[in-house]
């Protein structure tokens, strides 16, 4: 769709009355533009030379858009998609919440909720969220900008509040300093085994993984996503993008990264899920 005008992207201004009535449930899953992995020489694993080469750590970011107004959502997810960023939108929150908590082994790095959706107020899903253990970042999105209204969405787990109408500029920003903050100030963790995303460095039980670029690139989305699997098409298009090779190769560097992480007297972590994909998780 064409950009609306209002150069600066300027979104969210109330609809008419006669546009009150809420669609029908509705979820749209995006795909963005291909993702470009960045190739470092430096600071790489120590390895026999064929596996020094690792990948940027830096992912794109997977949002969550729960926003019932068509015209809003398709506006928020263009700019999305120009900040190569890939958005779902659920446009009731029953269909928001179903996607958040089984949203195909995606693990959201924010959530855009708007507050006042059918079936499921915003602030019911975030409280949901919250109560299931989600942590991932909520930026809430209303009309309502009075104090009480703000400190009622942080009290039900909001991390941000952003007041309609509102530039898009400014939403960007926001999803890039709550969604960031988890690649730069933490480490992913699977039991013994430790990702240092932002130091690019993997170990298991104290010893310094050996891998390869494809291998590193797997290993952060299984850990990003771990407990909860990831498919083995959402595995393909983050790895390869639009031109992905046959199954064999993904089985092959699958193979190559469970000899890598699975060390001998180490719990094995890298399990197959038949029909669907792999996750990271010690066995029970």
């Amino acid at each position: 769709m064409a950009l609306a005008p209002g150069a600066h992207g300027r979104a969210g201004a109330p609809r008419a009355e006669g546009d009150a009535d809420a669609p029908p449930p509705c979820i749209t899953m995006q795909k963005t533009l291909g993702e470009t992995m960045h190739a470092h020489t430096d600071n790489c694993f120590p390895g026999d030379g064929s596996r020094a080469e690792i990948l940027d750590a830096t992912p794109v970011l997977e949002i969550l858009l729960i926003e019932d107004d068509p015209d809003l959502s398709a506006l928020i997810m263009e700019y999305l998609d120009m900040e190569s960023m890939r958005c779902d939108n659920a446009m009731t929150g029953a269909a928001g919440l179903d996607l958040a908590l089984n949203g195909g082994g995606i693990g959201y790095d924010c959530i855009i909720l708007d507050l006042n959706l059918p079936l499921l107020d915003g602030l019911s899903v975030c409280h949901e969220l919250r109560h299931r253990g989600i942590m991932t970042p909520v930026i809430m999105l209303t009309a309502r900008d009075r104090l009480e209204d703000k400190l009622q969405g942080f009290s039900h787990g909001a991390d941000d509040y952003l007041c309609k109408p509102f530039e898009m500029q400014e939403l960007i920003a926001r999803i890039n300093v709550l969604a960031n903050r988890k690649y730069k100030n933490s480490l992913l963790q699977c039991d013994s085994l430790i990702m240092d995303v932002a130091g690019r460095s993997a170990t298991r039980g104290g010893k310094r993984l050996s891998l390869s670029a494809i291998e590193w690139k797997l290993l952060h989305l299984l850990l990003a996503s771990s407990p909860r699997p990831v498919s083995k098409q959402k595995l393909l298009f983050e790895i390869w993008g639009e031109s992905p090779p046959d199954s064999d190769s993904l089985k092959v560097h699958i193979h190559n990264l469970r000899k890598a992480v699975d060390l001998p007297g180490e719990t094995p972590l890298l399990q197959t899920v038949p029909g669907h994909g792999y996750v990271l998780c010690a066995k029970r």
